[in-house]
């Protein structure tokens, strides 16, 4: 995965998302048909934008457990140095939810340093967060 992005990009530090697209792998389904029944309107496949979950969900370690996760913590792990801290999240929606056909994982790999716009009430405000603290400037 990681030297087809090399040749994509000037900026490979820059990786932000991996997509697992098209999930047919047997344990990978298992458990996002699980995580579906938990938290699925009636129990089913939801479309885009799916559910999401943070890495400190059993949800998320769980995902990425499997076949297809794996390659995402092995990216992270194998490139950490480059990469440096990332704050990581999963989403998984079905193209097709009726069927529960058509499975993704979207990986987000956020840089640990994150800048959000908010628009409080009062007016413009900017939130940086780092390493779980966050600071507001209005």
């Amino acid at each position: 995965m990681w030297a087809v992005w090399k040749t994509l990009t000037k900026t490979p530090n820059d990786l932000r998302y991996i997509c697992r697209d098209g999930v047919v792998n047997p344990d990978s389904r298992a458990i996002m048909n699980e995580i579906f029944r938990a938290h699925g309107p009636n129990g089913k496949p939801v479309s885009w934008p799916g559910l999401t979950f943070g890495i400190e969900t059993e949800e998320a370690q769980a995902l990425l457990g499997t076949p297809n996760g794996l390659a995402v913590a092995y990216t992270l792990m194998d490139r950490a140095k480059g990469l440096g801290r990332r704050k990581l999240s999963v989403t998984i929606a079905a193209t097709d939810p009726d069927e529960g056909s058509g499975l993704r994982m979207l990986w987000d790999m956020a840089p640990e340093w994150a800048l959000t716009l908010q628009l409080p009430p009062t007016g413009l405000g900017l939130t940086f967060t780092s390493a779980g603290s966050s600071k507001t400037v209005s």
